[in-house]
C-alpha cells in the first residue's frame, strides 16, 4: 500500500503535504495514500475531492479545518477504521452523496453547537452527529516571527494536550523550538 505521495517541487499544479496530494496553493485535498495513520489537513484546505481518502484503512480520525465548504463523491468512503470526523467550522456547504460509503458503522460526526449549517440533532449524511460547546476551548496562535507555517492557529481543549505543533518555515532561518508569549520554550 502506498506510505506516502512526493511531487516534484517544480511542478505547478500540485504539491505533496504530509504524504498527501494537494494543489499547490494547498485549498483542495486530491488524494490520501491508503496506508496513512495520522492525517495533519493544511488550515487553508477548502474542498476535499471525490475519493480523497477513499481506502485509507489505517485513518481512525479525521478533523477537518475550518474553510472546508465542498467535499466530493465517497471522499471517505471504504475507510474500516474511521471512527470520527471533527469539523472545526460551519457546515461544509457541497457535499456529495455517499461521503461515508462503507465505512465504520461506529462512525460518529462531531461539529461545534455555534457553527452554522449543521442540524440541531440527529444525523448528518447518515451518521450520528454529536454537537459540542466551545467552552473550555483556548485559541492558540502560532507566530512564525516572519516566516510561513501551514496552521496559523488551533482551538485546545483546556487541559489537553496541544498536540503535534506546526513547522514554520522561514529561507535563511533554523526553526529551534516555539515559545509561549513568556517566552518559556
Amino acid at each position: 500500500q502506498l506510505e506516502f505521495i512526493d511531487v516534484d517541487a517544480n511542478n505547478p499544479n500540485f504539491t505533496a503535504y504530509n504524504g498527501m496530494l494537494v494543489s499547490k496553493d494547498l485549498t483542495k485535498l486530491y488524494a490520501c495514500p491508503a496506508a496513512m495513520r495520522d492525517v495533519s489537513l493544511p488550515y487553508d484546505l477548502r474542498e476535499i475531492a471525490e475519493t480523497a481518502f477513499l481506502d485509507c484503512g489505517q485513518i481512525r480520525e479525521l478533523v477537518i479545518p475550518e474553510g472546508v465548504d465542498t467535499i466530493g463523491y465517497q471522499a471517505m468512503s471504504r475507510c474500516p477504521h474511521l471512527t470520527m470526523v471533527k469539523f472545526e467550522g460551519d457546515c461544509p456547504e457541497q457535499v456529495a452523496s455517499s461521503v461515508f460509503l462503507d465505512s465504520c458503522e461506529d462512525l460518529t460526526v462531531v461539529a461545534f453547537s455555534d457553527a452554522k449549517g449543521w442540524p440541531t440533532t440527529g444525523t448528518w449524511m447518515g451518521r450520528p452527529l454529536e454537537l459540542q460547546r466551545r467552552e473550555g476551548l483556548w485559541l492558540v496562535t502560532f507566530d512564525p516571527c516572519g516566516g510561513l507555517v501551514d496552521e496559523p492557529s488551533r482551538f485546545v481543549a483546556a487541559g489537553r494536550p496541544i498536540g503535534e505543533l506546526p513547522v514554520p518555515i522561514r529561507e535563511g532561518f533554523y526553526f529551534g523550538a516555539w515559545r509561549s508569549a513568556d517566552g518559556e520554550a
